[in-house]
């Protein structure tokens, strides 16, 4: 199989669920229940749907059956197919066809250059960070007063995203992007 959607159509996110997670944590009408596969957990909050897919609502992912095993097996899209095609012992195709192959070179170039601009950003943003701290901590034997408070507050602020900075995950690194205009403005 080379087409994604004729591998959505004969397979069911609940099947695929089963098959890689086991027997489900909670039953209800239509969905089964999983505790997350990405994080440990007490209460289960990954769903599966035959008609929605597979929803995290731990982590507010969503996906279908090709998002999941990709996911799962940090795998592209053309392995989340093989994967996908023998552990269901589904009919191969020889070849990947020459469109998907340049939709799928031109989603991962995109998602490269993504990847690329979110990190070159944070190590620019970290190094100002470290910049804004040294300057609030030269500033500080020289206030009194109102200014003096005001400067250890900017001080602690700067030094609480730098840990989360230094100590941030990928996924992590994608949040604090998108708070970027606020944590510009920090420490002025």
């Amino acid at each position: 199989m080379n087409n994604p959607k004729e591998i959505k159509e004969l397979l069911k996110p609940t099947l695929v669920a089963r098959y890689y997670l086991g027997n489900p944590d909670k039953t209800t009408r239509d969905k089964i229940w999983y505790k997350s596969p990405w994080r440990n957990e007490r209460t289960a909050s990954f769903m599966v749907d035959d008609n929605a897919g597979f929803h995290d609502f731990g982590e507010n992912w969503h996906g279908d059956i090709m998002d999941f095993v990709g996911r799962y097996y940090n795998a592209d899209l053309i392995d989340s197919m093989k994967i996908l095609t023998s552990d269901f012992n589904l009919p191969e195709d020889e070849k990947i066809s020459p469109d998907l192959k340049k939709y799928l070179k031109k989603q991962k170039d995109e998602e490269r250059k993504i990847q690329q601009a979110i990190e070159n950003w944070f190590k620019t943003t970290l190094s100002n960070l470290c910049d804004k701290l040294h300057y609030w901590q030269n500033k500080i034997p020289n206030l009194k007063g109102y200014e003096l408070a005001k400067a250890y507050s900017k001080e602690q602020y700067v030094d609480y995203l730098i840990d989360i900075f230094i100590n941030a995950k990928d996924d992590e690194k994608i949040e604090l992007y998108k708070s970027r205009e606020e944590i510009q403005r920090c420490g002025d």
